[in-house]
């Protein structure tokens, strides 16, 4: 229990002699109304007492206080209210406690003296704690001095009630000097709150429907430790956040726990640039501050307070305790997809799909590579001492000179050391000592073996600022990470198909068939197989059974324009038509399998 909760019990537990009431003090979504409507009720249960939550935004009086608590003290009544638009009336409170056999001689009053009907009279609040929330959200109309006072009188008083204000004392904008003058007499204690992520956090996921509760939960510890490296005080952004990943928690599970940790921090970021007006959309596309990308040059050219400001932001975002950590395997990368998921923008579920596999492809790439982990640490260079960075600077530079890395590895070194040339003029090295250094290496790459596909297509993207510094060696990349591509392809294809047999045809091969091949390449695969019978029985039987298979409803665009093609190519090869004429009963089985297959396909 810390000490706000302490100070709050006390309060509700202890005779209260002052007859004043409390004000719990804090910013906006700093967590205040939640603790209070999902934390206090229990522990005011457990005292033996009845917590009633009534919020004054936009109230105007005296008269709409106490309907306001009539309402939340009669369930009945509140589902009144809730079926009405706008406020419900004294007169119907009125009507309403009458009915409830409430009537006494202290209902027959009118809207003008309400003030003088002791609440106490109208309902029973004993063992009773009323919150009022929302304070300097008090109607511009209202007299919160004749509030204070009433309160005072008719509930704290005649009641011995116990009532807790809750309010952001900074937002008090109407006669604030008259405010403070009047406090002291009607408030006697104010509690400056703090919240507690450990305790909050848990509680907000619980409000997320049971599917995604367990796969928060999983992260929640994660979530509560981004809050604190990320200064996140404001729990609509976390909440802001949490929506954002509740949309695309089904992408997630499943994958690599250092991806998806790497994406539940990348959301808070953008979901903490948005809230505070950093990235706007229009029509057509997304506006973002620069710190968001990975580096960004020429920033010596920058104006002072800009410069600034990237190097702030990206002292926060970019090497914060997150990123020192052996554990946690956060990955900091920038991703346009993400924004749009943050900004609510529309994007295409198999669009995101395919490209978490290629980014997560990437991310584990990082995790499990030493000399990516090392060059990480070289980022954070403002952290390590002289002796550390260049113990880490030249092992790198070992492991570059005896051709140890793979061209993922010596693409994020070369992106990594212009990135800190261009941050800090101290370092031991400069752009012409790095253009000698890396000019002519990347040819003497042996480990092509290496890399996947997917990770050789993320290296383009990656590497823009070495771009702007040395564009052969920008060019050289390019050309080895398209021919790592063409080669793995080349060779994963004509392995696929030569092992493609009848017994292995089954809806998931065939899946991975229409979804990568071409109408040629498929046609082909047909006609080589046309005598054999066994595989194609399995090929039109499994064209059913993909009808419904998710990876196909993620790229039918492909699979369906495949599939099309596979016709039209049938149609006009004379092999094909030599071998079907022979046999016009699996030609024609196969047209419908096609057939079946563009007019039940509805992704």
């Amino acid at each position: 229990m810390n000490l706000t909760e302490q100070r709050l019990l006390n309060y509700v537990q202890n005779y209260n002699a002052s007859e004043l009431a409390l004000m719990i003090n804090g910013v906006w979504g700093s967590g205040k109304t939640h603790f209070i409507q999902n934390v206090f009720p229990e522990k005011v249960k457990d005292l033996g007492k009845e917590l009633i939550y009534v919020s004054l935004n936009g109230v105007k009086s005296v008269e709409e206080v106490y309907t306001s608590i009539c309402i939340e003290k009669y369930t009945i009544l509140k589902n009144v209210s809730e079926s009405k638009v706008g406020r419900v009336s004294v007169s119907l409170v009125k009507t309403a406690l009458g009915l409830f056999g409430k009537n006494n001689e202290k209902l027959q009053f009118n809207l003008s003296d309400i003030q003088s009907v002791s609440l106490n009279g109208l309902i029973d609040l004993k063992d009773t704690v009323l919150v009022l929330d929302d304070f300097e959200r008090l109607s511009p109309n209202a007299e919160f001095v004749e509030i204070l006072g009433s309160v005072s009188t008719n509930i704290i008083s005649s009641s011995g009630v116990k009532v807790i204000y809750l309010c952001d004392e900074t937002k008090i904008s109407k006669d604030i000097n008259k405010y403070n003058e009047v406090k002291e007499k009607y408030i006697g204690w104010t509690v400056q709150y703090k919240n507690d992520l450990d305790r909050d956090i848990p509680s907000i996921i619980n409000k997320y429907p049971q599917e995604i509760v367990k796969f928060l939960n999983v992260h929640s510890d994660l979530i509560v430790v981004i809050c604190n490296e990320l200064k996140i005080k404001n729990y609509r952004t976390v909440i802001f956040a949490l929506d954002a990943l509740n949309s695309i928690s089904h992408l997630l599970k499943d994958r690599d726990i250092g991806f998806v940790r790497s994406t539940i921090y990348i959301l808070f970021v953008y979901s903490i640039e948005y809230k505070d007006g950093n990235i706007i959309t229009s029509d057509d596309e997304i506006g973002y501050p620069e710190y968001l990308e990975l580096g960004h040059l020429f920033m010596n050219l920058w104006e002072e307070e800009k410069k600034t400001i990237y190097l702030d932001k990206t002292s926060l975002y970019k090497t914060n305790e997150i990123f020192r950590s052996d554990t946690l395997d956060v990955v900091f990368y920038f991703d346009k997809s993400l924004l749009q998921i943050v900004t609510n923008n529309v994007i295409s579920e198999g669009e995101l799909s395919e490209h978490f596999d290629s980014l997560e492809t990437s991310i584990v790439k990082q995790n499990i590579s030493d000399s990516i982990r090392l060059t990480r640490k070289l980022r954070m260079f403002n952290y390590l001492s002289n002796t550390e960075f260049d113990r880490i600077y030249y092992d790198l530079l070992a492991r570059l000179k005896n051709n140890l890395l793979d061209l993922v590895e010596f693409t994020f070194l070369a992106q990594v050391l212009y990135e800190l040339v261009e941050q800090s003029e101290y370092m031991q090295f400069n752009e012409h000592q790095l253009n000698e250094l890396f000019d002519m290496k990347v040819s003497q790459i042996k480990s092509n073996n290496r890399i996947e596909v997917l990770q050789a297509k993320n290296i383009e993207g990656s590497i823009k600022i070495i771009s702007n510094y040395n564009k052969k060696l920008y060019k050289e990349i390019v050309d080895m990470s398209e021919s790592i591509i063409l080669v793995k392809k080349s060779k994963s294809r004509s392995t696929f198909l030569k092992e493609l047999k009848g017994e292995k045809v089954d809806s998931n091969s065939l899946r991975d068939l229409l979804c990568n091949y071409s109408g040629i390449e498929i046609k082909n695969w047909v006609i080589e197989n046309f005598d054999n019978r066994k595989i194609l029985e399995a090929f039109c039987y499994s064209f059913p059974e993909i009808v419904n298979l998710d990876e196909v409803g993620r790229r039918f665009k492909d699979s369906k324009m495949n599939i099309i093609s596979l016709k039209e190519e049938l149609e006009k090869d004379e092999a094909y038509n030599n071998k079907s004429k022979v046999d016009l009963f699996w030609k024609n089985r196969i047209y419908d399998q096609i057939d079946y297959f563009l007019e039940n396909f509805k992704h």
